[in-house]
């Protein structure tokens, strides 16, 4: 008997083990990776034949990811998570853990004014199978990010 009990508690830690970790979770945005699809998205723009930026889009995405922050800090959908900004480093793969999950914000031209399109994973790939992808406003992308990582929506 005890060692059914046993072999049962193991395959519950064992399946829970499985599952990407939602209490306590962290929520890195990724200013790096931002900025980065930013000036990639604008130096492509001459080979699509669309105008080329006139500007560096960092300033841009550093005062999106502010709004962010700020959205993020009065969602109460949002309580019980942390919000990282990683802006420094190209080598993240160290923060990938099963409490941390990805938010990738988009200048994309023909939004409205402060709307970004998103991305969330639970990994560093914003092209990873699954994903909730949008597009708004910071008070809408605070709530959509801190929904799914909670696991209110979608299926992660």
């Amino acid at each position: 008997m005890r060692t059914r009990t046993l072999g049962t508690m193991l395959l519950v830690v064992l399946g829970l083990s499985g599952c990407k970790e939602r209490s306590n979770a962290v929520l890195i945005l990724n200013e790096q990776w931002s900025v980065n699809k930013a000036i990639a998205d604008c130096q492509s723009r001459a080979q699509e034949g669309v105008p080329v930026c006139t500007t560096d889009p960092s300033p841009e995405i550093k005062q999106a990811d502010a709004l962010f922050a700020k959205a993020f800090e009065i969602e109460p959908g949002c309580n019980g998570l942390t919000l990282l900004t990683l802006n420094v480093s190209d080598h993240q793969r160290p923060l990938n853990s099963r409490r941390n999950w990805w938010l990738f914000l988009e200048l994309k031209p023909g939004l409205g004014p402060e709307e970004r399109r998103f991305t969330v994973t639970g990994t560093d790939d914003p092209d990873a199978r699954d994903k909730l992808t949008g597009q708004g406003k910071m008070d809408f992308i605070a709530k959509s990010a801190c929904d799914f990582v909670q696991g209110r929506t979608g299926t992660p």
